[in-house]
This record gives C-alpha cells, structure tokens and sequence, in this order.
C-alpha cells in the first residue's frame, strides 16, 4: 500500500478475459492478487491491468508458478502446488505431443511432466519427485500433520507418504509424540542443568575445588 501510494501501481495485475453464460466479458484474476487487495484498501476504483492472452490451463501454471516463489508456503502447500503444475504440465504435453527441446524429444505423460518442471520451476528432479508424494498422502493425514505441526516438515511429511493411506493419520500422530517426547526431554536436562549451575554458583571456592578433582 505504501507502494502504491508514492510511486503508483508500477506492475499491474495480470487477467485473463472469459466470456460468462450471458456473452458478458469478465476479468479473472492470475497474478497479482496481494496488489490488487492493496488497492481496494486505498479506496482506489479503477487500475490498469495486463491481458493474459493464453489459455486456462496456462493462466493456471502461471498462478502456481508465483505462489512457489512465496517464502510462506509451507512444504506441504508447497509439494501441492508443484503436484498440481505437473498434473496440467501433462495435460498439456498429452495433448500437444512430444516436442523438441535443445535436441532431446519431451515425452508425453508423468516423465516429461517432471522434466519440464526442472526445466520451468527451476527445481531438483528429486524435489519434484519428493512433491508429488507428498501431495499424494490422504487428506484426513494432511489435516492432521497440520495441526500437529508438521506441515513444514519434508523428513516426516515423507515418512508419513511411505505409509499406507489408511495408516498415515496414524504414523502422523506417532510422529508427533515422538516429537513431544524429545521437546519433554529437552526440557527435563535444561533444568538439570540449571539446578547445577544454581548449585555450583552457590558453592564456595574449596567446595568446588574438590568437586572438580573427584570428577576429573
């Protein structure tokens, strides 16, 4: 909003232009989401926006492919994000055909999916893999490692994927015990040591003379 208000809208949002049921036009939305909230607060009515002129699916990769840049995104929403651009990547490869890339022919399906996610995303062939199974687990298991604090955990989100989907709300909560016990642990040994920094503090010089030749 401070933006906006000294130097004006410098990037405008990008829309795509539909035709609705009554042969209207109609603006959807495919970036610049927080721009766009930032003007409605500043009372502003109108604002110049950037015409997207490919398709849905290509409005769609776009929008996805902005949110991964977002440093909020946890792993989870993450890993769904990248699962979904793969998904319309090999739509749009099914129906187009392989094509030529710097000599190499791009497959059509799930392989080439991931390759040009490398490729576009400017990811790991390893992180998308790890993605696409983590989007993969069962949404009562998603919802649970949320609430238990695990959504931005890559290392248990994928334990919990190796699962079977009928026992992955279930290797959810055992990881969050396990987590709860180490946290319970740490806590214990804290304040141990902080009993015996308290007594050695209060002890005096010859007191922790002899400590220290009986335990060295």
């Amino acid at each position: 909003m401070e933006s906006i208000q000294r130097i004006g809208l410098r990037e405008p949002p990008t829309i795509r232009i539909e035709v609705n049921d009554e042969g209207f036009e109609i603006g959807i939305l495919v970036a610049g989401l927080h721009r766009v909230e930032a003007c409605k607060r500043l009372n502003l009515k109108t604002i110049d926006c950037v015409e997207f002129k490919g398709s849905a699916v290509d409005a769609k990769l776009w929008e996805i492919a902005e949110n991964l840049h977002r440093a909020e995104l946890t792993v989870q929403e993450r890993s769904e994000h990248i699962a979904e651009w793969l998904k319309l990547t090999e739509e749009k490869l099914a129906q187009v055909g392989p094509v030529s890339t710097r000599g190499r022919t791009e497959g059509r399906g799930h392989e080439g999916g991931v390759r040009a996610a490398t490729r576009e995303l400017g990811i790991g062939r390893t992180q998308a893999q790890r993605a696409l199974k983590i989007a993969d687990i069962a949404p009562e298991a998603k919802k649970a490692a949320a609430t238990d604090g695990l959504a931005d955990n890559q290392k248990a989100l994928l334990t919990v994927a190796r699962a079977e989907p009928e026992h992955q709300v279930q290797a959810v909560q055992q990881i969050a015990a396990r987590k709860a016990q180490k946290a319970t642990d740490a806590d214990i040994v804290d304040r141990e040591v902080g009993r015996l920094m308290a007594a050695w503090t209060a002890a005096g010089h010859e007191a922790r003379r002899l400590f220290l030749a009986q335990v060295t």
